[in-house]
């Protein structure tokens, strides 16, 4: 017996590999993204996405290093913080004491607006990369709204007068 995964269009031949396709990062890619009413991506496409993505963070993680302390930090934030730490401030004092030169500079990373990784989340959490191109969210109506506020409360009081 076989079965077909309408989110993936994966067909899936056993109830066992049906129940690890459905725990697979790729499924939950391809539900996000039908809930978004986009078509869904194929396993080479999506693992293709993983890799690049893993590539660009290594690339972060490299570019964020103390080489005074020779410590390297996984975001902007904690390398900036350890800029600012005693330790580091200690360090560089007697660095530059020792050599007799100016407090070495320690290049930080710019943030660019590449347009080509605009598709791209940064992330490493694959369950994170099912947001549409552009990072564009979809709007509610007024209406839909208005039935989420006035609709709970309604029908709580149409079930309680029910009963």
């Amino acid at each position: 017996m076989s079965f077909v995964c309408n989110a993936c269009n994966f067909v899936i031949s056993s109830a066992e590999e049906r129940g690890e396709h459905y725990k697979s990062y790729w499924h939950r890619y391809n539900i996000k993204r039908s809930c978004e009413l986009l078509p869904p991506v194929s396993k080479q496409a999506f693992e293709a996405k993983l890799s690049e993505i893993s590539r660009e963070n290594k690339a972060k993680e490299q570019k964020l290093k103390c080489d005074v302390c020779r410590k390297s930090f996984p975001s902007l934030k904690n390398y900036q913080h350890h800029l600012r730490s005693k330790r580091h401030l200690s360090k560089v004092a007697s660095r530059s004491d020792r050599s007799g030169s100016s407090t070495p500079t320690v290049t930080v990373p710019k943030k660019t607006n590449n347009p080509t990784t605009t598709n791209i989340p940064t992330q490493t959490n694959p369950t994170n990369i099912g947001k549409p191109p552009g990072g564009a969210e979809f709007a509610v109506s007024d209406d839909a709204k208005d039935t989420q506020e006035h609709g709970g409360a309604a029908a709580a009081g149409g079930a309680a007068a029910g009963g």
